[in-house]
């Protein structure tokens, strides 16, 4: 089977399994799960079950739910970290950041 197109017939795909650091973290999401880890991040998809935090379409998803609702799941993940050592890409041990 032809294209009838001789050139540019060649692609490259890139697959990997790093999160894509969010650039708007720090201005909203960071209230409810403190400081940005691409660790942290990781475990907030994995323990809360959501599709959020990966790209910018899913932030509708988290902006639909209340501010209940979103305080839940920043307490939810506050202690997961409290009753589990876990550290970042840097070391660090994930700390609580909600009092």
């Amino acid at each position: 089977m032809s294209t009838g197109i001789s050139y540019r017939q060649e692609a490259t795909i890139v697959s990997s399994n790093r999160l894509p650091p969010i650039p708007y973290w720090d201005g909203y999401y960071s209230s409810y799960f403190g400081p940005y880890s691409r660790v942290k991040h990781r475990y907030i998809l994995s323990e809360l079950k959501l599709n959020t935090f990966v790209k910018f379409e899913d932030y509708m998803e988290w902006s639909n739910l209340n501010r209940t609702q979103k305080t839940a799941y920043g307490m939810q993940m506050n202690n997961f970290f409290a009753e589990n050592e876990i550290y970042d890409e840097h070391g660090q041990r994930i700390e609580p950041w909600m009092n």
